[in-house]
């Protein structure tokens, strides 16, 4: 599911109770993962006997990640690779 481009996600509309894992994406990044167990979800987390369906479950969760740079991404001023625009394969400038 693509829940959208942005720095923070309200996602609404999901049942309570149940696990869900999300995998968060942005660029040059490394991808993060945010998971929620179905205890997760239990008003009292100590009353583990009571069935997930019947238990008293809060009504938002709230999770933050904090992505790593991806040591591979390619940044904007980086110069491009020798053999594209305006350099020949072996590093000089066309022309010289």
């Amino acid at each position: 599911m693509y829940i959208g481009m942005t720095n923070n996600v309200e996602l609404s509309g999901i049942r309570a109770g149940m696990p869900y894992e999300l995998r968060v994406l942005a660029d040059g990044f490394l991808p993060g993962y945010i998971s929620v167990t179905s205890d997760e979800w239990r008003e009292n987390p100590h009353d583990t006997k009571t069935a997930i369906d019947s238990a008293k479950k809060k009504s938002v969760l709230e999770k933050n990640i904090e992505l790593q740079p991806d040591p591979n991404a390619v940044k904007k001023d980086d110069k491009q690779p020798p053999g594209s625009k305006g350099e020949k394969k072996d590093g000089k400038k066309k022309g010289h």
